[in-house]
């Protein structure tokens, strides 16, 4: 996996500018993207030349929820669809970018950028943690679409909202945008969970999990599944404070303990291979 989240890097880091290296330049931003885009094409070929056994990609995928039915709100919800999913799956997958942003993705050698970037992968990686909210905003905002937190879930502790069928919603619309998808390997997911005693990753991962077996049966080829993460680690510009493992990490002494979900996970895997 050459790129990880290009989308995360290109709209956080340099289209909203909450990310390194916070820079807000919104549309501005999308000629990163392609950057990011020939750099996986690049790095395919590259790892082929070298023998690599699996090459794939970790791109992260969310739905997209309209607030309402307005014909605003849906093409807010649409185009955020384009930039955060689109951008970074249809040049990889079809060679192309989304009309809708096209001609804002300059580059002197367009086409044969495409060709890099459309290498043929062993396997397509989804990064996914949950739907977003979209609404429109008023004429001569800065941005024509602005995120809002989804009423009626519960949150993790980075207050993101825990909505399994969105994972299932998000393999279900990849192969239906592209019936010819390589086999999918869900490359992260997982959820912000301090206590040791932690039923609610459990929840979450369980939850999950059958999300996973839905999209399978709905024809989707997932060939795997990885919960981020095994440790707790830092996180993007948040650091230290959001804690995803399966194992606690004391910062202070770097003492590791497992907790219950790390127990649980494993015996998951192995009720699963049994039953293989």
């Amino acid at each position: 996996m050459p790129v990880n989240e290009p989308n995360m890097v290109t709209l956080l880091g340099h289209g909203l500018g909450t990310h390194a290296p916070g820079l807000p330049l919104h549309f501005g931003a999308l000629p990163v993207a392609h950057h990011l885009n020939l750099a996986h094409g690049l790095s395919v070929a590259t790892l082929r030349e070298h023998h690599a056994a699996a090459v794939g990609c970790a791109n992260n995928h969310a739905p997209m929820w309209a607030e309402t039915d307005s014909e605003a709100d849906t093409a807010a919800a649409q185009l955020l669809d384009v930039l955060w999913n689109r951008t970074f799956s249809q040049p990889m997958l079809v060679g192309r970018y989304p009309d809708v942003i096209g001609e804002l993705v300059p580059a002197d050698s367009l086409d044969d950028d495409l060709a890099v970037i459309n290498a043929p992968l062993d396997f397509y990686g989804v990064n996914h943690y949950n739907p977003m909210g979209v609404r429109s905003t008023p004429d001569g905002s800065e941005l024509p679409f602005e995120q809002f937190d989804l009423p009626g879930h519960p949150t993790s502790e980075f207050g993101w909202p825990v909505v399994p069928d969105g994972l299932r919603e998000t393999l279900v619309t990849l192969k239906k945008r592209h019936p010819d998808l390589p086999p999918v390997i869900i490359t992260e997911n997982g959820t912000s969970w301090s206590p040791i005693d932690d039923q609610f990753r459990i929840d979450y991962l369980d939850a999950h999990l059958e999300a996973v077996a839905d999209a399978i049966e709905a024809g989707v080829d997932v060939r795997g599944y990885y919960t981020w993460s095994l440790t707790d680690n830092w996180e993007w510009a948040e650091g230290f404070t959001q804690r995803f493992g399966l194992v606690h990490v004391d910062y202070a002494t770097q003492v590791r303990t497992r907790r219950r979900s790390f127990e649980w996970y494993a015996g998951t895997i192995a009720a699963h291979k049994a039953l293989r």
